[in-house]
């Protein structure tokens, strides 16, 4: 008998101090989950110098790896400072499903 597939999962982070805290959780609440957690916290340097175009386009890129590099079948986006209409753009433009995980 095999043992059912995990399911795959990719945290994409801005922070470093959402890492463990993500990967943690889910290890003991949800282990049915292959969790794969990118980080780039260049973004919130981005974010904070008001470089749209720069934050959008590494988080697309994450999303991209995601997907593609992963398979994951899921991106969770743990950044909480996105407006509404960028987490709308990531979403239109993830090729996956996409949410935001706070």
């Amino acid at each position: 008998m095999s043992l059912p597939a995990l399911r795959r999962v990719a945290f994409v982070h801005a922070s470093r101090a959402a890492v463990d805290p993500v990967t943690h959780y889910y290890a003991a609440e949800a282990p049915e989950f292959e969790c794969t957690n990118l980080l780039d916290d260049g973004v919130m340097r981005a974010l904070a110098a008001g470089d749209a175009e720069r934050t959008q386009r590494r988080l697309r890129e994450m999303i991209a790896t995601a997907r593609d590099e992963y398979a994951a079948e899921v991106a969770m986006l743990t950044c909480s400072a996105l407006s509404p209409n960028a987490m709308r753009e990531l979403r239109e433009s993830a090729g996956m499903p996409f949410a935001e995980d706070r």
